[in-house]
């Protein structure tokens, strides 16, 4: 998921147990993760205030899964 982090370090939610990393580039935070991280990231952001107003998921492509894992396009040979 994405969204604008408002200024604020976001580096706390690596914490949360299904939350895999978080990186903040250019004020915009990118959490991934796994089972119900969106609701667990959405809930832990509300608890402490922040309320980002473009909070975005997204789902990788079954191309983009099979990128990270074997580092080459399936047309690639």
């Amino acid at each position: 998921m994405r969204f604008d982090t408002g200024g604020h370090d976001v580096s706390w939610l690596s914490a949360i147990p299904t939350v895999a990393a978080v990186t903040e580039r250019g004020g915009q935070a990118a959490v991934t993760g796994y089972g119900p991280v969106l609701v667990d990231v959405a809930a832990a952001l509300a608890a402490r205030g922040l309320r980002p107003a473009d909070l975005r998921v997204n789902q990788p492509s079954l191309e983009d899964v099979f990128l990270e894992i074997t580092g080459h396009a399936l047309d690639e040979g």
